[in-house]
């Protein structure tokens, strides 16, 4: 509504408020009516779209502060899958370095067990250097698993609670402005029958 349409609607709605003279018609009475009910409509609609501007704002921060959540939780997660690939899943290194200590440990872990060893090995090496000590933990498999939730996690499309809820918003608004151009088209016939 323009600034001149706004006027002129203050005016009539002015009008349409004062008590009807015996000299009104009922058609003027009508028209009045009309008008008042016109402008209640309208007052509540811009009620509405106020508070759903407002909701609009509130998910647009939402979305924002969920979606550098999720960045910090992507960057994370891609970190701890350099980790995890670190841990030779696919037994790479076991296919291309051959160590002279390879068949003493072999030997030793056919003896002892090779979870038995492994697990010592990390512990004495964590007493002597706790930075850089290697560590036991997940078998080959687990790791394998791991890393492929992990990437699969982060090729897929999230939907979030947030994104239904701005759906809705938009769904709102669009009727609303359906009601405010019904009303608007009300006012131009009020307008255009007091001419």
């Amino acid at each position: 509504m323009t600034d001149e349409e706004r006027k002129v609607w203050d005016e009539m709605v002015e009008f349409a408020k004062r008590p009807p003279s015996p000299v009104y018609s009922h058609l003027t009475i009508y028209n009045n009516r009309t008008i008042l009910a016109a402008d209640a409509e309208l007052t509540r609609l811009r009620e509405e779209w106020d508070a759903l501007y407002a909701l609009k704002e509130h998910l647009r921060a939402q979305l924002a502060e969920k979606e550098a959540q999720l960045c910090r939780a992507r960057e994370a997660l891609e970190e701890r899958i350099e980790v995890m690939e670190l841990s030779d899943g696919d037994g790479e290194r076991s296919k291309s370095i051959v160590a002279p200590e390879d068949r003493t440990i072999r030997a030793l872990c056919e003896e002892l067990g090779y979870g038995a060893v492994m697990d010592s090995a990390a512990r004495q090496w964590f007493k002597k250097d706790k930075d850089g000590a290697h560590t036991s933990g997940a078998c080959a498999a687990t790791v394998r698993r791991v890393i492929t939730s992990a990437k699969a996690a982060l090729s897929s499309t999230v939907t979030c609670h947030h994104e239904a809820r701005a759906t809705e918003a938009e769904k709102e608004r669009d009727r609303l402005k359906e009601e405010l151009k019904e009303v608007t088209e009300k006012w131009h016939q009020a307008i255009n029958s007091r001419r």
